[in-house]
């Protein structure tokens, strides 16, 4: 896993070489924001898309891609819409597929793209189910394990309402990362970040170093409409102020580069 993961890193540090090809687009990696440009050929499996840079076919890890690069792929694999039934046609519609329930034995989850620049980092991911805010009852058999090279974190616990329990001690302790499982997930931004502001608080940030604080001051500033902030290192809770800013964005650029947390 390690030498492809090399591999297309190496790919993107070279994206000002590649050959434009047609129907081209930007893919972005998730882990630091870095591009290259590729024309989407096919989904290998689930978990990895070919992309043909410079005239050859690259495999990526869907996981290391930006969300808004993982939502392109999943419109790519969705079926075609059935054609509309001709008058007469007595055949009924396809009843739609049942919600996966919620696994109830052990349970493994690897969240990808979660921001580790440092040891007290992954120090921080592995005490978040020491969070007293929360209650966990079984904390003792949920086992966070994060590895900073890959910025990824490993949870496993006895069940899936366990790991679940396990992600949002991460996101409290301000970790968030793309999940490889259907199932146990950090649920969607509510449409109610669409509002726009000028100012939010964001809370349980962890911003424990000089690494952590640069890279969230670069998503910051790339937000539209935001003037100031007051975070430091050390912060867990930071005041944004600005003019007519959405918090959707916000929250969506912070989860992209691995940053958990809530807003209020």
């Amino acid at each position: 896993m390690k030498r492809f993961i090399i591999s297309a890193a190496l790919i993107f540090s070279l994206a000002a070489t590649s050959t434009t090809v047609a129907e081209e687009r930007v893919w972005t990696r998730a882990s630091d924001g870095k591009t290259v440009k590729g024309e989407f050929v096919k989904m290998k499996d689930e978990k990895t898309a070919i992309i043909k840079i410079g005239g050859a076919d690259r495999e990526f890890p869907v996981a290391m891609l930006s969300e808004a690069d993982q939502k392109f792929l999943a419109d790519q694999s969705k079926p075609a819409d059935p054609a509309p039934a001709a008058p007469g046609d007595a055949k009924a519609a396809p009843a739609p597929a049942a919600k996966a329930a919620m696994p109830t034995g052990e349970t493994i989850v690897t969240l990808s793209g979660v921001h580790l620049c440092c040891k007290d980092c992954e120090a921080a991911a592995i005490a978040a189910l020491d969070n007293e805010r929360l209650t966990i009852a079984n904390k003792d058999k949920i086992k966070i394990e994060p590895d900073r090279g890959e910025g990824t974190i490993k949870v496993t616990a006895p069940s899936g309402k366990d790991a679940m329990d396990g992600l949002k001690a991460l996101l409290q302790a301000g970790f968030y990362g793309k999940s490889d499982h259907d199932v146990v997930k950090y649920a969607d931004i509510p449409e109610r970040a669409n509002l726009p502001t000028n100012t939010m608080t964001l809370r349980y940030l962890h911003i424990c170093c000089r690494g952590c604080l640069r890279d969230f001051e670069k998503v910051i500033k790339s937000i539209d409409g935001i003037d100031e902030h007051n975070a430091k290192e050390g912060s867990s809770s930071v005041v944004l102020k600005g003019t007519s800013f959405k918090p959707m964005d916000v929250m969506t650029a912070l989860r992209e580069a691995g940053f958990g947390g809530s807003y209020q």
